[in-house]
């Protein structure tokens, strides 16, 4: 795990507190969509929902998800605020989800990153390997 990385559970009581730490890593220093901060009130209740917060130094760095589904882990919404990045927190909670699944049982766990970011890396490096690439597509206006 990384240097000062701690790695904690988030229930429904900081589940707001966990989708600010999420958007502002999604922003990548810009304005947060508050998208994870609406996903955290339906992900703290569901069943096989978990939330986690990673924090350096007692400050918050980073939050990530997952969902499990009989033996099946689906890892989403990792993101790591911009003044943490290359200290580990990352691989600390990709860590982290992957030892929660293998203790719930699970025989497979999947992620979704985009090829060749440091994401992409830190996945091969925790070893995930691409199961198949699809297309990102986007619209621009005018056309």
């Amino acid at each position: 795990m990384g240097s000062g990385v701690v790695i904690e559970r988030v229930g429904a009581d900081r589940a707001g507190a966990w989708g600010r730490v999420v958007d502002a890593g999604f922003a990548d220093g810009g304005e947060p969509v508050k998208m994870a901060v609406g996903i955290s009130r339906v992900r703290s209740v569901l069943e096989g929902s978990i939330m986690l917060l990673a924090c350096v130094n007692g400050e918050p760095a980073g939050g990530a998800g997952m969902s499990i589904h009989g033996t099946v882990a689906h890892m989403a919404g990792a993101a790591v605020l911009p003044e943490f990045r290359g200290r580990g927190v990352q691989r600390a909670l990709t860590a982290a989800r992957l030892r929660i699944a293998l203790e719930r049982g699970c025989l497979l766990a999947k992620m979704d990153v985009r090829a060749g970011t440091v994401s992409h890396q830190n996945a091969v490096r925790c070893g995930f390997q691409v199961a198949y690439t699809r297309p990102q597509l986007v619209r621009t206006w005018p056309p």
